[in-house]
């Protein structure tokens, strides 16, 4: 270009000379605007033969100081053209040939140490999910991280496998303990419905006893209100048994005796004692005095807390007249009525008695009838 533009053409054509080291050049030559054949170059000079097939023209601007001074056409040999595009393609050949042989060793590479190992994983995955059977283990076929990959699945694999007979084992003695606890369970039952059943059947027999009772018998709660009476105890106090249902020994006991009585029934709510038996009066429905012969005993839970209480009530009404008849026959002279002498002494040491235990005074008054003694001696 600073050839051009100072008008040098020795310099120009000496700098077209030297493409003449590249054999693909055939002419070159250098133009101005006001110079057309300003320098040329051909191979003419000796160097190259004229005989080259002419190829295409290569032109470009020649710039100097951003300026266009001129510009470079240059004739290329399309012989050389071709040898050299022949060379180059058998330089890709070759590269490409290399690149090949190199890209199929490497796909048997990967084929042997990436696809082999993924698909024997992936054969023993298939077969555990297929058949639930965790004693399968992939094959070791590298030992790179498909490897590692192999190792750690067969690793998982004997985990589950340990928990699976684990869980299994585990099953087994629930099972064991589920089939012995439901026979338990089962003898239970049995034993239970038994118990049901005698304890019905005791009922039964308890109700038709106490029904059928030819005694009075009284079921008592803890306020001593009557909850149940039989036949008998109705038909001794003149209530129907539904009219007794709810009422308290206070409404059918005499009251000179409903005091008497009280204290046992406390310790026996109580536990302190279980039984205990008491003589009083109770009140027919008519108003009369009915005398009885109570036993009262306590019946109580599993925890020992009172329930009820059952009363066993005898009518001793009659005995108790003849008693007294008979305790007035001993003590009384038939004749007159008086006390006899056996009474008689009996009342003055209990006078005495209670002199001396309470300090109280007594008088004695003594009677004599005259020619009573011929009364007693003649009628007795």
């Amino acid at each position: 270009a600073p050839a051009v533009a100072a008008r040098d053409a020795q310099a120009a054509r000496h700098a077209l000379a030297l493409l003449g080291d590249d054999p693909a050049v055939a002419e070159a030559r250098l133009e101005r605007a006001d110079a057309p054949d300003f320098a040329h170059y051909s191979v003419d000079g000796g160097r190259r033969s004229s005989g080259l097939a002419p190829g295409p023209e290569l032109i470009a601007d020649v710039m100097f100081d951003g300026e266009r001074v001129g510009r470079v056409i240059v004739l290329t040999s399309r012989t050389e053209l071709v040898a050299r595009l022949l060379h180059d393609l058998e330089l890709v050949l070759a590269v490409l040939a290399i690149a090949l042989g190199a890209t199929l060793a490497l796909s048997r590479r990967l084929l042997e140490g990436l696809y082999r190992p993924i698909m024997a994983l992936s054969a023993a995955a298939r077969r555990v999910r297929e058949g639930r059977d965790y004693g399968v283990r992939a094959p070791l076929l590298a030992h790179d991280e498909l490897g590692q990959l192999c190792a750690d699945f067969n690793a998982m694999l004997a985990d589950i496998e340990r928990r699976d007979r684990e869980l299994e084992s585990q099953i087994a003695s629930r099972t064991e303990e589920l089939r012995r606890r439901n026979a338990e369970l089962s003898a239970q039952v049995a034993e239970r419905a038994a118990a049901e059943q005698a304890l019905l059947a005791s009922e039964q027999r308890f109700k038709g006893a106490f029904e059928s009772a030819a005694i009075g018998m009284l079921m008592v709660n803890e306020a001593r209100q009557i909850q149940h009476a039989n036949q008998a105890f109705s038909d001794m106090l003149g209530y129907p048994p539904e009219a007794l249902k709810g009422m308290t020994l206070r409404d059918v006991t005499h009251p000179d005796d409903y005091e008497g009585g009280l204290y046992q029934f406390h310790e026996l709510v109580a536990g302190r004692i279980d039984r205990y038996q008491i003589e009083r009066r109770y009140v027919h429905r008519e108003g009369r005095n009915v005398w009885v012969l109570c036993h009262i005993s306590a019946v109580r839970d599993a925890q020992g807390r009172y329930e009820y209480a059952i009363a066993q009530v005898q009518d001793i009404t009659e005995a108790h007249q003849l008693s007294r008849e008979l305790s007035y026959q001993a003590t009384h002279d038939a004749l007159t009525g008086l006390v006899n002498r056996r009474e008689f002494e009996a009342r003055i040491e209990y006078a005495l008695e209670g002199t001396w235990r309470n300090g109280k005074e007594h008088a004695l008054c003594y009677l004599d009838l005259d020619q009573f003694k011929v009364i007693n001696d003649t009628c007795g």
